[in-house]
């Protein structure tokens, strides 16, 4: 991919406050549209120094990537994180001893390359992707801050947020001598067209733009870009801090025949962590799409195996292992003829001798086993096969809970019946994730580690490719692109989904095997779940705790799982296999996860977050409908 640009465009204003502590890369007046690499560090506001920490942090990383990358490389997020191990050790050195921990920066870098663009950012400066022709936001990051995680799970509203008396807290930064570095939120953007802007801004650029302004200062046809570059000054005259901002536009895209090899070695890094990219933006191709070219090769194996399956009848078994992979067992020949042996003490002896008039036939009967009619494996048989999953038979129970733990949106109990279903015995792992979307965006790797930092609308398109992966009807119909859209679900189709409320609690209360403990399968936390006690804090491989009645795994602790319900307040009505609220802003999630305490991994806790949210401790679980 052959990326050029416009003029880069800069804004470096001392707003209210005395002194600078935002740098920035290229420095005012140094920009042409040779450059690949802009970069956004706000030195901490309140910290001493902060001009110092943000100018090392920019200081370093423009002097890694220029002297280190070639220009004509494309950048890995391996690369990056070099590069930021590179930045934080000149960092250290900054420090005198006596400023320790009282200093610190935050990082907006966009870095153009061959594979598209690098997105990376620690903190609550703030990098957008914008396309004026759909007058729309294509990527932007999430700000690592106290009050923006608050509004994410809904504890207080968008306009409290500007009010908070804790709106300048940042949950990452970069700060010397730590003794564990705050890392970055990295994406690897590659959706990208002549006319896009990429626009990085410290947090003092949005004191008082939401992101309609910006969007419509950016799409606004009659001015030109030093016009837009003014109009965003404008706004940010009055604004108390300092507030700093680069400005880049697209100029062409050429894909080259290189394009699908960078891609493609670079498919595992992270993805666009809020991106609103259309889905069919994305250059690695899902495994489900060469489903219908699978399909005819398995067609003509089945051919040949039901050739030879007579003679193989003979001698082999099959035998399914608890994982449901099959696995053979070869019959051990006797030499000598079996004794038949017919019921209780049946064959009749003659003078000390067994008495036996069909000995032919008796023995033919010993040697041959029948063959077995072929059973054509389903789609969704095959699906259950690769992806464990636990039957559910359907129950009635109480839901909800007035323990003396119990919150208030746990009350009324009240009755649900739900009918039987399949859920997945352990959460759904990177692996699972990674072979079907193209891609891992969790924060803790490992491939037998739950997923993570998937939004719900993620998981929902995750559930229809890998409904189309395995030929299954899709569950969800889905219209929009990014986190901006429409989900239907289509309850009846068979394919994969979220579970409902209603199901996940069954599920976890260990449906109608169910021994009433407080969580899932055992009163003992420490038993069934990782947490903030023993987590270590962060995930762990799925299924290294105890399961619970029925043998699921981490329905308590690991991550919090989406639900399909929005969410909403209980009724005391009894209910059966309901789905949530009619509408709402927030959708539910359950179980607890590696970050909270025992009392939020019980299986009546209840919370919700936006669609669109991601986090390192909110993952998935599947369901298969019957």
């Amino acid at each position: 991919m052959k990326i050029s640009i416009y003029q880069p465009l800069n804004i470096h204003e001392l707003g209210q406050r005395e002194n600078q502590e935002d740098s920035i890369f290229p420095a005012s007046g140094q920009s042409d549209a040779g450059e690949r690499l802009y970069m956004v560090c706000d030195g901490m506001g309140g910290h001493e120094s902060g001009e110092v920490a943000s100018a090392a942090v920019c200081g370093a990383l423009s002097e890694y990537f220029t002297s280190k990358v070639p220009a004509e490389d494309s950048v890995s997020t391996d690369t990056f994180n070099a590069a930021l191990a590179y930045a934080y050790d000149a960092l250290d050195r900054k420090d005198n001893g006596k400023t320790l921990k009282k200093m610190g920066t935050t990082l907006a870098m966009v870095m153009l390359h061959r594979g598209g663009a690098l997105a990376a950012h620690i903190g609550d400066s703030r990098i957008y992707q914008i396309r004026p022709a759909e007058k729309r936001i294509i990527y932007v990051s999430r700000d690592h801050s106290l009050v923006n995680d608050l509004y994410a799970i809904g504890e207080i509203t968008k306009e409290q947020m500007k009010t908070a008396p804790n709106r300048n807290v940042i949950t990452r930064a970069m700060q010397p001598c730590m003794e564990r570095r705050d890392t970055a939120e990295v994406a690897q953007i590659t959706d990208i067209e002549a006319g896009d802007y990429f626009y990085i801004c410290s947090d003092g650029m949005l004191e008082k733009m939401e992101d309609e302004e910006i969007v419509g200062i950016f799409s606004d046809e009659k001015l030109t870009d030093e016009q837009k570059r003014d109009a965003l000054i404008e706004a940010t005259v009055n604004n108390k801090d300092n507030h700093s901002a680069q400005i880049i536009r697209i100029k062409s895209v050429e894909q080259e025949e290189e394009d699908a090899e960078v891609i493609s070695c670079d498919s595992d890094k992270e993805p666009a962590e809020n991106s609103a990219a259309d889905e069919s933006s994305t250059k690695v191709e899902p495994k489900h799409r060469s489903f219908l070219k699978r399909l005819f090769g398995i067609g003509i194996i089945v051919a040949v195996l039901m050739m030879g399956y007579t003679l193989q009848a003979k001698n082999m078994n099959v035998v399914h292992s608890t994982s449901g992979k099959p696995k053979t067992e070869t019959k051990k020949t006797d030499t000598k003829p079996a004794k038949k042996v017919t019921g209780n003490k049946t064959t009749k002896k003659t003078g000390g001798k067994v008495k036996n008039n069909r000995k032919r036939t008796e023995r033919q009967e010993e040697t041959y086993t029948p063959v077995q009619p072929v059973h054509h494996v389903t789609p969704a048989e095959r699906a259950m096969q690769d992806i464990a999953m636990v039957h559910v038979a359907g129950g009635t129970f109480t839901m909800g809970s007035t323990g003396s733990d119990a919150d208030d949106d746990e009350k009324p109990l009240h009755s649900v019946s739900v009918g039987g279903y399949y859920i997945g015995k352990y959460e759904v792992t990177q692996t699972q994730w990674t072979s079907i979307m193209g891609s891992n965006p969790s924060y803790f790797k490992g491939d037998n580690r739950p997923v993570e930092m998937v939004s719900w609308t993620d998981c929902c398109r995750f559930c229809n490719a890998l409904s189309d992966h395995y030929g299954l009807q899709r569950c969800y119909s889905i219209s929009g692109s990014g986190d901006d859209v429409t989900v239907t679900m289509v309850r009846s189709s068979g394919g994969f989904r979220l579970p409902t409320e209603a199901e996940w609690e069954f599920a976890a209360r260990g449906g109608n095997s169910s021994g009433g403990y407080k969580y899932s399968g055992s009163d003992n936390i420490g038993n069934v779940a990782w947490y903030t006690d023993n987590s270590g804090n962060a995930t762990h491989d799925v299924g290294g705790k105890n399961s619970n009645e029925i043998g699921i795994y981490d329905m308590s602790g690991n991550v919090y799982e989406w639900c399909w319900d929005w969410y909403g307040a209980y009724t005391s009505q009894a209910q059966t296999n309901p789905t949530g609220a009619y509408s709402g802003s927030y959708r539910v999630r359950r179980g607890g996860s590696w970050s909270r305490y025992a009392q939020c991994c019980r299986c009546a806790y209840r919370r919700r977050n936006s669609p669109s949210y991601r986090d390192s401790y909110l993952g998935l679980r599947l369901v298969l409908a019957l």
